[in-house]
């Protein structure tokens, strides 16, 4: 076996690994993308790929662990840690902790909104007959499924039940944590602490001020106050 002291530059070309039997173990392209095999059932199989480059001009950084024959593991002593395209941190899985930490502020999932209906984020939802959600247009209603995550400066961490491809014709509605509520205080002004449930006005929250009626339609607790008009309200969900 060769013992290299120094440097081994290799240009324009690859640098293949191979066992006694001439199937390629590892390739380290010039392009600096490496692939690694192992021998499973007497067949090299591909278990770990890293590569980088640009598909139609933007760039793209790929790493694939394991196969359909050898599941792979990622073991990592320490945190992980993703960053956005500014270099924020957005995700965190902190090792020594046991903690997923996440930039965000709410649980969502994905809900089809009927067809015809402009809706933004913020309004309060609800649901039809036929499964479909519209904008609130009644006081105390018991369809409500709850607010248009993104609004604000609220996004979602968690997105349930999306699709791999964009739907237009479905929204995230929040179902726990923060996020900011269209909301109307000609209905009575709202503090830090009001309830709120659905109103009269399209896709906005009023002050619950009737208990007997508030059963089963609040949307969640204001976390800010509105004194009068129209306009964003952060609030906590807690349907109840």
């Amino acid at each position: 076996m060769p013992n290299f002291n120094e440097d081994v530059v290799i240009k324009g070309h690859d640098l293949v690994l191979k066992h006694a039997g001439g199937d390629v173990m590892a390739r380290l392209d010039e392009n600096g993308s490496l692939t690694m095999h192992r021998e499973i059932a007497g067949k090299a199989v591909q278990v770990l790929q890293f590569a980088a480059g640009q598909v139609f001009g933007v760039p793209f950084t790929l790493l694939l662990v394991g196969a359909e024959q050898a599941p792979g593991t990622v073991q990592v002593r320490g945190s992980i840690v993703v960053k956005d395209g500014k270099n924020e941190e957005r995700i965190k899985l902190d090792g020594d902790k046991g903690d997923i930490i996440l930039s965000n502020a709410d649980a969502a999932e994905d809900f089809e909104v009927a067809t015809g209906t402009d809706v933004a984020a913020g309004m309060v939802m609800v649901l039809g007959e036929d499964g479909k959600l519209t904008p609130c247009t009644s006081a105390y209603d018991q369809s409500v499924v709850g607010v248009i995550s993104g609004a604000g400066r609220y996004r979602p961490g968690l997105v349930f039940d999306r699709g791999a491809e964009p739907d237009d014709h479905r929204v995230p509605i929040s179902v726990m944590g923060k996020v900011s509520c269209r909301a109307d205080a000609s209905f009575g002004s709202i503090r830090v602490g009001d309830l709120l449930t659905t109103s009269h006005s399209p896709g906005c929250a009023m002050k619950a001020t009737e208990p007997t009626r508030a059963f089963g339609t609040i949307i969640g607790k204001a976390l800010g106050p509105l004194t009068d008009g129209r306009g964003l309200v952060p609030i906590l969900i807690s349907l109840q």
